[in-house]
């Protein structure tokens, strides 16, 4: 069976987020242009496009990519500001 490419990587992230109700362009281009796979453990890169927490060290987990597209989404940013996210999981 053949998957269609719309449905892999990024764009599947994209998705995600688009069904947990986010619109905003600059978040699900954001979605779909981050290297998702280069900020979870190499032994986890088969899942980093999920929408789903992936383990971490220290016994942590990442975030749900679309909760975090929902959270990001509710700051309606413009593109010309820089945010420091402190607190809210693994970032």
């Amino acid at each position: 069976m053949t998957r269609d490419k719309r449905e892999t990587g990024p764009e599947k992230l994209a998705a995600a987020a688009r069904a947990a109700g986010v619109a905003d362009p600059l978040v699900l281009d954001a979605m779909r242009h981050t290297p998702r796979a280069a900020f979870v453990p190499a032994a986890y890169a088969d899942r980093a496009y999920d929408d789903g927490p992936v383990p971490i060290p220290r016994h942590q987990v990442t975030t749900q990519p679309s909760l975090c597209a929902t959270m990001i989404a509710a700051l309606r940013l413009d593109g010309t500001q820089q945010v420091l996210e402190v607190g809210t999981g693994y970032g």
